[in-house]
Formats: structure tokens, sequence, C-alpha cells
């Protein structure tokens, strides 16, 4: 039988529902208001990219609150060098990345935890949004999506900005409403066959309007 890819860390399967229980009463607290929809779009654990606009420092654990199982969040360099979030993020299996830049180890990690049927999280805009603006979407997570074949799940978050303002580090508690908003599935089936730029162009058309679509939703709530 073949052996099993790695994928996330074993420690952190064994002490997920601890974490996963920290986190939602956290998000809670902070957020007194905050509505997950589109939860029937949430597949099963498996092979899948969630892609996500990116307004706060808070996004990865707000997403982390709505899906109950273990995923594997791409994550900026910069924060290893906080010495306990950086050893928390390598026990939660977070993978390094330069942010705004082609960074070709950190999506080899990531297709690493594709192959062993990990669920992954990123944040296509490369960095947050100081306007709460959508940014141009990077490649990567297209090209991801198209080489590992796997389907991506749009996610659209608001509100997490009146809990965390951009280029701000400390949270506040806010009862402005936090949505959070799951389109659905976004296949790639069809564009396998082509060659690549083209593939990667209308891949990366979809997923703009598909987000937009998300953030749209989040944003009515």
């Amino acid at each position: 039988m073949p052996r099993k890819k790695r994928g996330l860390p074993r420690g952190y399967l064994l002490t997920f529902p601890i974490y996963s229980t920290i986190i939602r009463v956290a998000t809670r607290l902070l957020c007194p208001r905050f509505h997950v929809s589109g939860r029937t779009n949430i597949p099963n654990r498996g092979a899948v990219i969630f892609a996500s606009n990116h307004l706060s420092d808070i996004d990865p654990p707000v997403i982390g609150a709505a899906v109950r199982y273990p995923l594997c969040y791409m994550a900026k360099r910069e924060l290893w060098e906080i010495g306990w979030l950086g050893k928390l993020l390598t026990f939660m299996g977070c993978i390094p990345v330069d942010p705004g830049s082609p960074d070709r180890k950190a999506l080899k990690a990531c297709r690493t935890m594709l192959d062993a049927r990990e669920p992954v999280v990123i944040f296509p805009e490369g960095k947050i949004s100081s306007s709460a603006e959508m940014l141009p979407l990077l490649p990567g997570t297209v090209s991801l999506a198209l080489g590992a074949k796997v389907p991506i799940i749009p996610i659209g978050i608001w509100g997490v900005q009146q809990a965390l303002p951009y280029g701000q580090t400390i949270p506040r508690p806010t009862f402005a409403k936090v949505n959070l908003h799951f389109g659905p599935p976004i296949h790639l089936d069809d564009l396998y066959e082509l060659q690549g730029r083209e593939a990667r162009e209308v891949a990366t058309r979809r997923l703009d309007a598909a987000l937009r679509a998300a953030v749209d939703v989040a944003k009515r709530g």
C-alpha cells in the first residue's frame, strides 16, 4: 500500500478541537454579530482551495471559526519573526509566503498539502487591502488549482476591518456586522487542456468575478 503523502502536522490534528473551540469563542467575543452564509458550499474535508478577499490580519482565524475542520493557511513570512506566533504557525502547518511575489517554494508546499488531500486557504490578492476594495489577483491561486486539478471555494469577508483596521495590531471588539460568505465552488475542468497562460487568464477572470460576488453578499449581510 502506498504511503500517504505528508499533510498537516499530527500534533495540530490531535489538538484541533481545542484550537477550534478557542477560535470560535474568541471570534464571538470580538465580533458578537458574526454571521456565516453559504455553508452548503463548504465541501467535506479534502483537496480544495479556499480563496478569500483580504481585509484584516484576523481574516484567517475568522475563516477558521467558520470551517469545522483543520485548514492549511498561507501566511506572510514576516509573522514567523514574532517568536511565539512563528512557533504556533509552524505547529499548525502554515506555509510562509513572500507577499506580492511569485513565491514558488510556497506554491510547491501548497501543492504538497493538496496532494495529501488537505484543504488550503489562500488570499489571492497577496496582501491586505488598505482601502477595503479588492486588489488585482495574483496568478498563484489559479495556477495551483489548475496544476492540482482541485476546485476553488470563493470567500467574501466584510466587517472584520472594524475589529482590526488596516495597519493596527491590537484587535478591538466591535458590534458592527461581520459577515463571511462561501460562494459556489469554481470548477476549472474545462481549462485543463488549454495552454498555460490562456488557462490562467480565464481562471483568474472567473475567480475575480466569483470573489466580487461573494464580497457583495457579505456586504449585504
